[in-house]
Parts: structure tokens; C-alpha cells; sequence
């Protein structure tokens, strides 16, 4: 029974030994002088700007690992810049800022081109003045290349309207109404004309 109680003893202090070890402080374990506060690089397909906010206690450098983006340093701070993404899939960066020896990663997110119209190829009207609306979805800006000079385009964030004007040359007329979504390029052919009118 003795012996049974010395070798509890033994073993308690042990354990007590050991515990007391682990408190003391890892002297090869060190804490990063650098950490990320805030970030804002998820973009659309369209030419965008971010940044990302830094706590450190030095001064920061920044580098990216693709040619589409950019990074600026400014104080605590990383201006991102990415140019507009022309294609149908997402794409992603790697952003490394540093401080001394210490670095963080920071994965930059670009969704890829989006744009839907549900207006076909082509638009045939009568001679009244007459206005069609058409859906349009799309995550890059859209600009109007063209349009004949007696119809008005009009672009929202969800929409493209077509105003048409009276006709009253006598004559059937045709133009095109030419759009640009990022590098898509289409166009709706607009025919306006009454039969009885215009060619019978």
C-alpha cells in the first residue's frame, strides 16, 4: 500500500511539473505584426476599385499576382484596381501585403460578363409613334453605339426602351439600334412602315 501511494505521489508531481512547463511562454512562437481590418475586392465584370484596410505596425507593401488587377499602397491602406473582365467566367488574384517579415494574403474575386436581352434581332413597327420596353440583365456598363435619328434609346438598370417616332415621309425606313455590353457588340434592325401607306 505504501509503495502504491508513493508512486500517486510521484506521478502528481509530475503532472504538476508538467503543468507548470506549459505556462511559460514558447520562446520560438511569435505573434504577426499584420492583419487584415477590412476588405472590399469582390467586383463585377466591369472596371472596378477596391481596397483593403491593414493593421500593422510598420510601413506595408503590396504586390498582385495577375496583369488585370492593381494594388496601391497608401498608409494603412491597399487601393485595388481591376480592369474590366471581357469574359463569361469569374476570375481571382492573390494580394500580398508584407511588414517587415511578416505577410497576409488577401484573394481577389471578379465575377465574369453578364448581359441578357430579351429583345430579338429585329423590331417592325407601324407608322404611329410607339414605344417598346425590353428586359435586360447585365453586370457591365451599356452603351449605345448608334441609333437612327427617329428613334430614342433609353437604358436602365433592368431595361432598354425603344421610343419610335411618327412616321410621316410617305416611306418605308429602316435603321438599327447598335449596343455595347463590355466586348458583346449587337444590334436590333428597326423597320417602320404602314403597307397601305407607305407601299401599296
Amino acid at each position: 500500500m505504501k509503495k502504491f501511494l508513493n508512486i500517486l505521489l510521484v506521478s502528481l508531481t509530475i503532472i504538476a511539473f508538467s503543468s507548470c512547463k506549459d505556462d511559460v511562454d514558447n520562446p520560438y512562437s511569435t505573434k504577426s505584426n499584420i492583419s487584415v481590418i477590412e476588405t472590399n475586392v469582390a467586383f463585377q465584370a466591369k472596371a472596378s476599385k477596391g481596397y483593403v484596410k491593414i493593421k500593422a505596425d510598420g510601413p506595408i507593401t503590396a504586390t498582385v499576382a495577375s496583369k488585370w488587377c492593381k494594388a496601391i499602397v497608401s498608409g494603412d491602406s491597399v487601393a485595388v484596381s481591376a480592369d474590366e473582365n471581357d469574359d463569361l467566367n469569374g476570375r481571382s488574384s492573390l494580394l500580398t501585403i508584407k511588414s517587415g517579415t511578416d505577410s497576409v494574403n488577401v484573394t481577389i474575386q471578379q465575377s465574369g460578363l453578364i448581359f441578357q436581352l430579351s429583345a430579338g434581332s429585329s423590331l417592325s413597327v407601324g407608322d404611329d409613334d410607339s414605344t417598346f420596353q425590353y428586359y435586360m440583365k447585365h453586370n457591365v456598363d451599356v452603351n449605345i453605339m448608334s441609333a437612327p435619328d427617329w428613334a430614342k434609346i433609353e437604358t436602365a438598370t433592368d431595361s432598354l426602351k425603344i421610343n419610335v417616332a411618327a412616321n410621316h415621309t410617305g416611306h418605308l425606313r429602316i435603321g438599327y439600334v447598335k449596343y455595347k455590353a463590355g466586348t458583346y457588340v449587337d444590334s436590333i434592325k428597326v423597320t417602320q412602315c404602314d403597307f397601305d401607306k407607305d407601299l401599296a
